[in-house]
């Protein structure tokens, strides 16, 4: 394919922009400026120390009606004008104009073009235009001189200070909860457009997409480890729920591949940025406190997958990247193995068990307070005991108490079931396991309450279907007074009993404002996984939730091996992994099972070896193997993937979740290899 006649050009002011960013850091931090200002170029340096400045995403031109500064500019990571270079930021709302196409004030946009990136570089650019025939708003600057002419005046303008930089609101909106919106000096600041968030389900599911040629090209690219970027090429609904009211709680459902860690991750970013905290943002009044935001994912691999996304946009010290499990360890304090999964007794993980623990706190620390007892967390402030040690005291001591209902003279229930549940708790030496976690990190919480420069103002979960009731409680012991959350999952990918069914059950746990009217956000235009994989697991599901659609509706079949004889399981899938791997040897394979241990062995004797310690990561010359397990795989993508017996994988209330997501990590291949019973969709679906 040809080179855009343009390309060279927009690699240039590419670099220009760069560079003006990387000037940015120069200015003097202790200068006399405004607080915001200042915490704005310490945001830029810490976004560079944690990686580098996110390129440019794309330009826009508008026909000669429009006011100047919207005729021909540019969107990026930050705003710039310096006369030379015109830059809004992604987070600001003429950004509209970019990334959704049907957006009010769009109307006198000519031409709208995204790039593609190489690193910090523009490796390519893809072109749309809004007004066939029109001339390009881009050509009296590009073809008549090599370098963009300069502009009429260099006076650095704020977007306040811009004649109406701004799209008009896209319908009245309440305005937002800040003492700076509520001033009448203070615009209304323009809120994104939630009417159009829903993709509905349409012959063409490309109907409604932009820069589709640019989206099918990213997709055929090779799967890498981490997720890079994708800003440039949110589509209209992502972006939407991206630049959701940050005064609002948020819940997305979507099924695979629809792009909602891609939401959640931009959400983080978006939060934070500068944007927000300018004079006429949201956020103008606590531009010198932005929001701290939590990010919560299912495995640490997924924390490794977002990174890329986020470390471009947002300085660490703003956005906190973690797992579950990592969040629930670290607020114990106790290091360790913790063994087992979440699944388990109901009562392990019910809300209840955190009220019983908060009243076991009460009655310990009544009990100190009348001499009776001395809090073990005692001996840490007086230096007596190490502290590994003391972490565990406070815990045990809670823990131990509700093992045994209290005291005699102060139980914590009466109630049968809730006594007989507090007496089955195995002792606290044998208390390490995954499903008694996070009642472990209620009785720290108990003991030694979050501070509030520990809290954060806007907590983000991804998966967040299999957040127990009692880690969900957890979750809220680190959330502001009036913090907001936004939550992402699907339903159908559920994967325990112990998690609420609903979105709707979620939301009243969490006491979500305006409940009465509440309704999930739902994303249904597919990209990662082919027609052909999507419609394989489809058939997991019940009828009336099945046909999930994709841009990629072409695509390989999917393969299906049946071995008659158990001993050679094993071998026939490492056959099936290696050839895939070698297929796709610029991307990523996965071997996705429940017993990996038969694997480990499996792929030693067929040369394959780990190059550290961990067991997921297996090579052989050039290529490269992932073996997860099903809770492992949460999160992940691959180009192909081989799932291992289907009919072993553990199913919930009549759904099978963790099957059903394991089969959805595949974005371009998927096989099934299997000795046992395949479950009866599966089989259907192979027969079809």
């Amino acid at each position: 394919m040809p080179t855009h006649p343009d390309l060279p050009f927009e690699q240039a002011k590419n670099k220009e922009y760069l560079e003006k960013l990387e000037r940015k850091l120069a200015r003097n931090p202790l200068q006399a400026v405004a607080r915001n200002v200042i915490w704005i170029d310490q945001v830029d340096h810490q976004i560079k120390v944690a990686g580098y400045h996110h390129p440019l995403l794309g330009r826009v031109g508008c026909d000669d009606a429009a006011e100047e500064d919207l005729r021909d500019f540019y969107i990026g990571s930050r705003y710039i004008d310096d006369g030379e270079v015109l830059v809004y930021s992604w987070a600001a709302p003429i950004a509209r104009l970019f990334f959704q196409p049907d957006s009010e004030g769009s109307e006198g946009v000519v031409l709208r073009r995204t790039f593609s990136h190489k690193n910090t570089e523009v490796s390519d650019l893809d072109d749309e235009w809004a007004k066939e025939g029109a001339p390009s708003p881009f050509v009296r600057r590009e073809l008549s001189i090599p370098a963009p002419a300069p502009r009429p005046s260099t006076r650095r303008r704020t977007p306040a200070q811009t004649p109406n930089p701004t799209p008009p609101p896209l319908r009245p909106t309440p305005v937002p909860t800040t003492p700076q919106a509520n001033s009448p000096e203070t615009p209304e600041p323009a809120r994104p457009d939630t009417e159009t968030v829903r993709v509905r389900r349409a012959e063409d599911i490309s109907i409604g997409m932009r820069a589709k040629q640019a989206v099918l090209k990213r997709l055929t690219a090779p799967r890498q480890e981490r997720l890079m970027s994708v800003l440039a090429l949110l589509q209209p609904d992502q972006h939407a729920l991206t630049s959701w009211p940050a005064d609002q709680d948020l819940v997305v459902q979507g099924h695979p591949g629809t792009g909602k860690t891609v939401v959640a991750a931009y959400r983080a970013a978006y939060l934070v940025n500068p944007a927000l905290y300018d004079d006429g943002g949201v956020f103008a009044s606590r531009a010198d406190r932005p929001l701290r935001v939590l990010v919560v994912g299912p495995t640490t691999g997924y924390v490794n997958h977002v990174r890329g996304l986020i470390e471009p946009l947002a300085p660490a010290k703003q956005v906190k990247v973690t797992s579950i499990t990592e969040f629930l360890i670290e607020t114990t304090g106790m290091k360790g193995t913790w063994s087992g999964g979440l699944a388990g007794a109901y009562d392990d993980v019910d809300q209840r068990a955190a009220e019983l623990v908060h009243r076991a706190g009460a009655a310990l620390r009544h009990a100190e307070n009348r001499h009776q007892v001395q809090l073990p967390s005692t001996a840490l402030r007086s230096g007596a005991r190490k502290p590994k040690q003391a972490n565990r005291d406070p815990i045990k001591a809670l823990y131990e108490l509700l093992r045994s209902n209290g005291t005699t003279s102060r139980p914590l229930s009466t109630d049968p079931g809730e006594i007989q549940w507090m007496k089955r708790l195995p002792s606290f030496e044998s208390a390490t396991q995954r499903r008694l976690l996070p009642l472990l990190a209620h009785c720290k919480l108990a003991a030694a309450p979050v501070s509030d420069a520990e809290r954060f103002d806007h907590i983000i979960v991804d998966e967040a279907q299999d957040i127990s009731p009692i880690e969900w409680n957890v979750l809220l012991e680190f959330l502001r007074r009036g913090g907001r959350w936004t939550l992402v999952g699907d339903m159908n990918q559920r994967r325990s009993d112990v998690t609420y069914g609903s979105w709707r059950q979620i939301a009243e746990h969490l006491d979500f404002q305006g409940i009465e009217g509440f309704d999930p956000q739902v994303m249904s235009r597919g990209y990662r996984s082919t027609g052909a994989i999507l419609k394989f697991a489809d058939r997991l599901l019940p009828a009336k939730e099945r046909g999930n659609q994709t841009v990629q509706d072409d695509g390989e079949p999917v393969q299906g091996r049946r071995i008659t004889r158990a001993a050679e399981l094993t071998s026939a899938a490492v056959e099936t992994a290696a050839q895939l791997a070698h297929k796709h040897a610029t991307g990523s394979t996965a071997i996705i099972t429940v017993t990996p241990h038969e694997l480990i062995g499996e792929l030693g004797r067929k040369g394959w070896r780990r190059p550290g310690t961990s067991q997921q990561h297996w090579t052989k010359g050039d290529l490269t193997l992932r073996l997860h397990v099903p809770e492992s795989a949460r999160g992940l993508e691959f180009d192909a993937v081989v799932v291992i017996e289907p009919g072993a994988f553990p199913a919930n209330l009549g759904r099978t979740g963790p099957l059903y997501t394991s089969l959805t990590r595949a974005n371009k291949e998927l096989a099934v290899v299997w000795h046992r019973d395949l479950p009866d969709p599966l089989r259907r679906a192979l027969r079809s």
